[in-house]
């Protein structure tokens, strides 16, 4: 479960840097596209692990899911209203 829910965690980093490095007004939709994709493939995966009787990769995949929104929604909440990107 742990396993599960770093290695989504790193892929959500992953493209929350890579995306605020690049980000433009313009581009905001993507960016918020790219967070609900990751969130709906965490859930429906967690929807097959359970289904198919594993419960602690099913939980791993839902924690995921809570996470990476609570997460992805704050980022996109700073990066909307802060004006912009890192601005490296």
């Amino acid at each position: 479960m742990g396993k599960i829910v770093g290695i989504n965690l790193l892929i959500f980093a992953g493209y929350a840097i890579l995306s605020g490095l690049s980000f433009k007004a313009t581009e905001g939709m993507l960016l918020i596209g790219g967070y609900l994709l990751h969130c709906a493939i965490c859930f429906i995966l967690s929807i097959v692990n359970f289904v198919q009787g594993k419960q602690q990769q099913g939980i791993g995949f839902l924690l995921s899911t809570f996470l990476i929104g609570i997460i992805g929604f704050g980022t996109c909440f700073i990066m909307f209203f802060s004006g912009g990107g890192l601005n490296i």
